[in-house]
């Protein structure tokens, strides 16, 4: 059973806003977050980060092992 939208979540003007209280996407969105962490602690100001420093983030959260893969790397073929 769906239900409806509470009345406040149809005034949001925020772009990007998204619900974080569904279930489907708060336990991504926290491992995510945990992830930045390890970079970028709370407080940093994202308006003095270099280009360089945020590619570098970037490309080792999105290349760390995988236990789904056997803790392989994307960045490596997968093989049987």
């Amino acid at each position: 059973m769906i239900e409806e939208r509470p009345k406040e979540a149809n005034n949001r003007s925020e772009i990007g806003h998204f619900e974080r209280d569904t279930i489907i996407g708060r336990g991504t969105n926290e491992n995510t977050n945990g992830l930045l962490r390890r970079f970028f602690p709370k407080g940093t100001d994202f308006k003095t980060l270099t280009k360089k420093e945020v590619n570098k983030a970037v490309w080792t959260i999105n290349n760390r092992p995988r236990k789904c893969l056997g803790f392989k790397s994307l960045i490596f073929p997968l093989r049987p």
